[in-house]
């Protein structure tokens, strides 16, 4: 997802201390066993990217693929080793306490002796110029969403080296991006944390 804009930097400090959910070995979630049968014989492969709902407790309620692999039974392996192995810690508040929580999940199925490309940002910027004569840079945010898919708090988790572009990031996503609703397993909306990671590229 593009957008474009004029870069305008201002001095707000984002910080905040509410967290997202925490993946517990996310690395242990896949086995080569859950290869599905008929991805193997078509030699289908590609990466999955899901959303998982966290509660309270940490454990994964629902499983949403964003962005299909090309295989629904890759997609449909993601989402059941995810529910089904998936640990985290819980998403927190600003006082500490437990919230609900949405969690990237992108699962990169291959085939042996495959490369897969490098995941993109979930959201480009394109601005006509970057500070310290930069071509790009990327910036990972964290979010309180609101029931209706509305960001209502921002702050970074992995700052962009630009504390102008970080600023603009959080001021800039809350104006131009809504979130789908996040449900429970019973469709229910919940206010939750969450994350998106979100690039600049000059624009031409």
């Amino acid at each position: 997802m593009y957008w474009v804009l004029m870069l305008f930097l201002m001095g707000q400090d984002p910080t905040s201390s509410f967290n997202p959910v925490v993946p517990i070995e996310p690395a242990s979630w896949l086995r080569s066993e859950d290869y599905p049968i008929n991805a193997l014989r078509y030699e289908m492969s590609g990466v999955s990217k899901t959303e998982i709902f966290v509660g309270v407790d940490g454990r994964p309620q629902a499983c949403y693929v964003v962005e299909s692999s090309g295989s629904p039974d890759l997609d449909a392996m993601t989402c059941a080793a995810a529910i089904r192995r998936g640990k985290y810690k819980p998403a927190t508040d600003g006082t500490g306490k437990p919230m609900h929580g949405m969690a990237r999940y992108n699962a990169a199925w291959r085939i042996i002796g495959e490369r897969l490309g490098e995941v993109p940002a979930d959201v480009t910027l394109s601005a006509s110029t970057l500070p310290d004569g930069r071509q790009s840079a990327r910036v990972a945010l964290k979010y309180i969403v609101d029931e209706a898919g509305r960001i209502i708090n921002c702050a970074v988790t992995d700052s962009s080296g630009s504390a102008k572009l970080d600023d603009l990031a959080c001021r800039a996503m809350p104006q131009r991006y809504t979130f789908a609703p996040a449900r429970d397993k019973a469709g229910k909306a919940w206010q939750v944390v969450r994350t998106q990671s979100v690039a600049f590229e000059l624009s031409r």
